[in-house]
């Protein structure tokens, strides 16, 4: 029906540019050609379908207007929400609505449609499947060019090349590579972390005193990547347009990359500007580094990459922005969140101060990191804390082609986003019980079943498959020395009177407002 239609429409116009008629004709012809093809389009597409898949109405995740949810969805309904509530609202929605407790749900953000993934088994089939190389990143991560490049592990759109160089930068993030960096870098800063907060209890009589946490920690991550990729602390300064980067979220954004990134915004131009000094930094890095090529045991990050002759300068440069924007957001927040945790829950912060006192008494060095994954208690803790809290909201890929998702029988059709929350799948109750939106780190040692049931997509705070986050090794240090560090030296209480946080909807789960707690010394 569609192609005869079009073509008698064709023919509608040719009949009438061969003739002399009007150009206002022409032009009507045209236009009725062209709103006629995107009607049939539209009732024609195809569309995702399955017997477990879900269609999300318009007042099932928050109330919504007939007119605004036919113009835009559900977009406003999630624009308001908290960073991961909509995926969990929807699935929730989703089960009820089917009786099945793993139904992948659609739901139209927009004009797009958006399809979120609530079965384990269709997870690990488009990140870790045989045909995951069908399975692209959205488009929209081009609003990142401005400050990530388009050549960066985050950004790159083509899958071959995006595999290039993984395996080019790979050797940055060698595990003697972390090793040395977290012997000499992370251990420093976190210790000259712990000297100015004594400083500041000190200062307030000895006793305690409130900490914005949030400021805290992410100067001292950005410190850390500051340091292990450039060897140069000029980085910090930058701290502000990284929060810029990541806090604004505007409507603009939907018009995609190639447009919004054009746009006079204090946003774009504060990303260039922030662009530019990290080149200046990374030019002079480099210079030195061919000149003078550094010892194994000393190298930063940047080192691997500018001895590495595969690797173009504006590769190196979008590699660089790209660790230092990815490589301390994420930490600090899965930090931040943690000490949220524990000083809601002063038992379980005063175990595991117990455990870490024992392992490492007061007045000696600092532990290693060996030693830090050899102590339960603590990785309980810090697993628990991103498995309820995930520092990345969540993974977003797009059909190549048309697919069917084997374990649900859901058809994708070519250009449909598949969204896989953090959210959902770290509080599945089928993996982790009827608690599973409560913190308990016990869960992670009383369970002797838990370990078999926790598959690999089933807690990911840092992705899996080929395009999981390559740094996750260096986080994951950073993230356990900071915690031992911290809650071994001091006691973080939560202010009473104090309204819970709120997560800011982005990437990254990061708290909207300043997150103070009340820290003090421990004896």
């Amino acid at each position: 029906v569609t192609v005869s239609v079009l073509y008698w429409l064709e023919m509608v116009a040719v009949s009438l540019l061969s003739r002399d008629v009007p150009a206002d004709a022409v032009v009507a012809a045209a236009a009725s050609f062209f709103a006629v093809r995107s009607i049939l389009r539209f009732v024609f597409r195809a569309v995702p379908s399955g017997p477990r898949l879900h269609w999300n109405q318009r007042n099932e995740v928050e109330p919504c207007g007939r007119v605004l949810h036919a113009l835009v969805g559900l977009a406003p309904a999630i624009s308001r929400m908290e960073s991961g509530e909509p995926h969990i609202a929807c699935l929730k929605a989703a089960r009820r609505a089917l009786n099945d407790p793993q139904p992948n749900c659609v739901i139209r953000f927009g004009q797009r449609t958006r399809v979120i993934l609530g079965n384990p088994k269709d997870v690990e089939y488009v990140l870790l499947g045989e045909r995951s190389h069908t399975l692209t990143k959205p488009t929209l991560m081009r609003v990142l060019h401005p400050l990530l490049g388009p050549n960066g592990l985050v950004t790159i759109d083509d899958e071959d090349f995006h595999t290039q160089q993984f395996r080019a930068v790979a050797p940055a993030f060698s595990p003697l590579s972390v090793k040395n960096i977290a012997a000499t870098t992370m251990r420093e800063h976190f210790s000259a972390s712990v000297k100015e907060l004594k400083t500041l209890v000190a200062n307030a009589g000895g006793r305690s005193c409130e900490v914005n946490v949030n400021s805290h920690l992410q100067d001292v991550t950005l410190r850390v990547i500051s340091e292990a990729a450039f060897c140069t602390p000029e980085l910090t300064r930058l701290r502000s347009v990284f929060t810029l980067a990541l806090d604004s979220q505007s409507p603009l954004m939907i018009l995609g990359g190639a447009i919004y990134n054009r746009l006079p915004t204090a946003r774009n131009r504060a990303c260039q500007a922030c662009r530019d000094s990290i080149s200046g930094i990374v030019n002079k890095v480099i210079a030195a580094a061919r000149a003078s090529p550094t010892p194994e045991k000393d190298k930063k990050l940047i080192d691997f990459m500018a001895e590495n002759p595969a690797l173009k300068p504006n590769e190196i440069l979008d590699h660089a922005c790209t660790f230092a924007f990815a490589g301390h957001e994420t930490t600090s927040t899965a930090l931040i969140w943690f000490l949220y945790f524990v000083a809601k829950h002063p038992d379980v912060q005063e175990k595991l101060a117990e455990e870490l006192s024992e392992a490492f008494p007061a007045g000696g060095v600092a532990p290693s990191m060996d030693a830090l994954r050899g102590l339960e208690y603590l990785n309980a803790v810090t697993s628990e804390s991103m498995r309820v809290i995930p520092p990345v909201v969540a993974v977003i890929r797009v059909a190549t082609e048309d697919i069917v998702l084997p374990a649900s029988k859901t058809f994708v059709p070519k250009g449909t986003s598949l969204h896989i929350g953090m959210y959902p799948l770290h509080r599945h109750p089928h993996v982790w019980g009827p608690d599973a939106d409560t913190f308990r780190p016990e869960r992670w040692i009383e369970d002797p079943e838990l370990r078999s049931r926790v598959t690999p997509c089933a807690f990911m705070p840092f992705a899996v498959g080929k395009r999981a986050c390559i740094g996750k090794d260096f986080a994951m240090q950073e993230m356990l020395l900071g915690a031992a560090m911290l809650v071994r030296n001091f006691k973080f209480e939560w202010p009473e009177g104090q309204a819970e946080p709120i997560r800011i909807p982005s990437v990254v789960s990061r708290p909207k407002h300043p997150l103070p707690l009340r820290i003090s010394m421990r004896t």
